[in-house]
């Protein structure tokens, strides 16, 4: 990604802070991983006061020449390097986990936590067509977009896994580069028959964000799937008492000595 690009992304980011519960002006915020400073000018000028941390120096000296960021509030150095007195109590903290190797989340969530106020926000960034600049997975793997296409072409929702269903498909959307636009059609068409239509009235109402859409399918799966097992638990008593199930659509269910079941 060049430079002007990556302004862009960072006027996307502002962008979509704006439609989370989130305000920047006059907020307290920690930009870690900070790069050329681009996020941290735009969130500057959004109100913000934003102090940050950058390991690479290239990156650090970039940002502090073209004024991104203030040489008071920037620190060359890892998150887990950073002076606890440096930053504290802050408002919101702004991280990209795609740049941060996976054996070190822990320790940086645990400066994360100490950093943040009471009340304090983290906004953590995953791989998408916001952050496309990747230092490590594409330049492994340059056929990684194609792989995560066919993988996204083939995805399906699994009965009682609608958690990994959700995490797989932001992930493969955002490897593949598909706008986030389209993301609620493209999750709408991978939904079951019945969530379909659980969920019909959010799908067609535009005021309806791809989260909340994503919320209200996932509230409908676990009732579901709590009611599947409710059902099932009654079905297989085995107590002989006759009990009477009524589900919607369907006449009554008579439980038969011995647990089995006939519908009439």
């Amino acid at each position: 990604m060049d430079l002007s690009s990556e302004k862009e992304a960072a006027l996307e980011v502002i962008q979509q802070f704006q439609t989370i519960p989130l305000h920047l002006s006059g907020a307290s915020v920690l930009d870690v991983g900070f790069g050329y400073g681009f996020n941290a000018a735009a969130m500057r000028k959004e109100g913000a006061e934003v102090k940050g941390v950058e390991p690479d120096q290239t990156s650090y000296k970039s940002a502090l020449a073209n004024n991104n960021i203030d040489d008071k509030h920037a620190i060359c150095a890892k998150l887990q390097d950073m002076p606890t007195h440096f930053a504290n109590h802050v408002d919101v903290a702004t991280l990209l986990l795609w740049n941060i190797s996976r054996s070190e989340y822990d320790d940086v969530l645990r400066c994360l936590a100490s950093a943040i106020g009471p009340s304090g926000s983290v906004v953590i960034g995953i791989y998408d067509d916001v952050y496309i600049s990747d230092p490590y997975g594409m330049a492994r793997n340059p056929n990684r977009v194609e792989e995560a296409r066919d993988e996204f072409d083939t995805l399906e929702l699994k009965p009682n896994d609608f958690h990994a269903f959700k995490n797989t498909f932001v992930r493969l959307a955002a490897e593949c580069h598909i706008t986030k636009n389209q993301w609620k059609r493209e999750l709408k068409r991978r939904l079951t028959t019945t969530l379909k239509n659980i969920t019909l009235a959010a799908y067609m109402d535009s005021a309806v964000s791809f989260e909340d859409y994503m919320r209200q399918n996932a509230e409908a799966a676990a009732n579901l799937r709590q009611h599947k097992a409710k059902t099932n638990d009654l079905s297989n008593d085995g107590n002989g008492g006759g009990q009477m199930l009524h589900l919607q659509g369907k006449g009554p269910q008579c439980q038969m000595p011995g647990g089995r079941c006939t519908v009439s």
